[in-house]
């Protein structure tokens, strides 16, 4: 890690590896934790909601019935406890 500059509205730019450490992608939000006994200041990616993932799978081809989500459901259960 190296030393980054601070503009003059004191804006800051993460460098490409730590972004990529902390799997920041633009937009993501960050919290900055200041020790000032320490002089160190933390940052926190903030945790991703259920509702950052809306959209991230294709929509079925069709909808599909309460029954057939159970049976979803219970197949993946299945492939998981057999992969254990």
């Amino acid at each position: 890690m190296g030393y980054i500059e601070v503009g003059p509205n004191g804006e800051i730019a993460l460098p490409q590896d730590v972004r990529d450490r902390l799997g920041l992608k633009p937009g993501d939000r960050v919290r900055i934790d200041v020790d000032a006994a320490r002089h160190t200041a933390v940052l926190v990616p903030r945790p991703r909601r259920a509702s950052d993932l809306f959209g991230f799978l294709p929509k079925p081809e069709r909808p599909l019935s309460p029954e057939e989500i159970d049976d979803v459901i219970a197949q993946a259960a299945i492939d998981r406890a057999t992969r254990a």
